[in-house]
């Protein structure tokens, strides 16, 4: 596995993001302002989802906003609290500016410019303000409680986004590598950026979108902040390398991809 690390988006050159693009991850460092607001968050998120399941679930909105409980059998595989821009459940509410400081950043300085960087280097530059017009963006704050290693787990997948952006002060997730499933290291003072199935189905499958699935741990509890970034759901998704059209609304091909993820679980392969 070939990891690859950065200080900055800008700092990428068109040999690195080759490199990265056929890998699917990289790792970008966060400024001492973001990291403390991860951390704030993280705190706040542990006190949520530290709280008796009956407390939780009136904060569940929606599919796409507030709490989500992604429950298998009797133990829980991932709990969810889901953000896109003003439902907060009460452990969040004074944190509302926080939420969207961690936003703009993801979407501002790292996001936005990779974006730029990937569509000029297939010559597809002419697409990026229609395919990122008004863009879907979410922040996703995900608790790993303690499961068994026999415990049955969401296949593995790729994200139905252009990116994901993941900060993971623990080991969460193992990605599949051309050498095989790997662990995907903490790193605290990074976020890493997964490419996701849609950005490869758009560039004509140039690059590599990274299928990858939870690592599981018996003994200790976990916590994780995601960020995810595609079009609008009502963009006509479309491969921008032959003018195909995928699906006439990007949002029922996120539907279609979700509704295969959940279709069955798995047991870990040991």
């Amino acid at each position: 596995m070939d990891n690859h690390y950065f200080t900055s988006v800008n700092e990428i050159n068109d040999d690195q993001l080759q490199q990265f693009l056929q890998s699917g991850l990289c790792f970008i460092a966060l400024p001492p302002s973001v990291q403390e607001l991860l951390g704030a968050i993280r705190a706040a998120g542990l006190d949520f989802f530290h709280l008796p399941e009956a407390e939780k679930t009136p904060f569940r909105y929606d599919k796409k906003n507030g709490y989500l409980n992604q429950a298998i059998k009797t133990n829980a595989d991932i709990q969810r609290y889901i953000y896109r821009d003003t439902l907060l459940a009460p452990p969040f509410i004074a944190m509302q500016t926080e939420f969207q400081t961690l936003k703009r950043y993801f979407a501002h300085e790292i996001f936005q410019p990779l974006a730029q960087k990937i569509f000029r280097l297939f010559n597809l530059e002419q697409h990026v303000a229609e395919f990122f017009d008004t863009p879907d963006q979410t922040l996703s704050l995900i608790y790993y409680p303690p499961t068994p290693e026999t415990k049955e787990r969401l296949r593995p997948h790729k994200d139905a986004v252009t990116f994901t952006a993941l900060w993971a002060p623990e080991a969460v997730l193992e990605a599949n590598f051309a050498e095989g499933w790997q662990p995907v290291g903490a790193h605290p003072h990074h976020v890493a950026i997964n490419l996701g199935e849609a950005l490869e189905l758009a560039t004509g499958n140039q690059l590599n979108a990274i299928e990858h699935r939870v690592a599981l741990d018996s003994e200790r509890e976990r916590f994780s902040l995601a960020s995810f970034y595609g079009p609008n759901n009502n963009l006509v998704f479309t491969d921008y390398t032959n003018g195909k059209i995928i699906n006439p609304r990007y949002g029922e091909y996120v539907a279609e991809h979700i509704a295969k993820v959940y279709e069955k679980k798995v047991k870990l392969s040991l």
